[in-house]
């Protein structure tokens, strides 16, 4: 380039490389490799930093949702034991039969909420038997048979539970000396 006029090489100050400097040239070399080997480890830490900083966010987006989660729970739980205490609140008056089916109602709903409780279902299985409903009544306390099974933790014996059972079966209309 030189010899055709494009580049004049004598304006440019590019001190003139000594015979013989074959060292220069190699801790040169060992400094360009030395340079692009910081810069490759510079990249490298800053791509393991936002792998990390990528896992921090997934995992606190994680810990969120599970926290949305359990807090949704705990919502229904609080609703389910709500209806179940408006529904103990209405049978008070065992006289008033739209009670005791909105009480029935109630549970219902609880159930659905929070179908792991034995209260719900055995209060339900008494509104049916009060209403005179047994055969609806027989799930309900088959279902809370089910929970008996870890008996300390429950208030109702299994054996209320198969007597109120035994009499939804015989269909005993009379038996509600309860």
């Amino acid at each position: 380039l030189e010899q055709t006029g494009i580049v004049d090489v004598s304006k440019m100050n590019i001190p003139p490389t000594p015979q013989g400097s074959s060292k220069n040239i190699l801790y040169v070399s060992l400094g360009v490799v030395a340079v692009l080997f910081i810069i490759l480890a510079i990249g490298g830490y800053m791509m393991y930093q936002s792998k990390q900083e990528e896992k921090l966010r997934q995992r606190q987006q994680t810990q969120f949702q599970i926290d949305s989660l359990k807090k949704a729970n705990e919502q229904k739980l609080l609703r389910a034991d709500t209806l179940y205490i408006q529904a103990t609140n209405l049978r008070r008056d065992r006289n008033s039969m739209a009670k005791w089916y909105r009480s029935i109602a109630l549970l219902s709903e609880a159930i659905e909420l929070n179908p792991n409780d034995i209260r719900y279902y055995f209060e339900r299985a008494r509104g049916y038997w009060f209403t005179s409903e047994f055969s609806k009544a027989i799930p309900d306390l088959d279902k809370a048979l089910e929970f008996t099974a870890d008996f300390g933790k429950i208030q109702y014996a299994p054996a209320s539970i198969y007597y109120m059972r035994a009499i939804c079966r015989a269909d005993n209309k009379d038996a509600k000396s309860y």
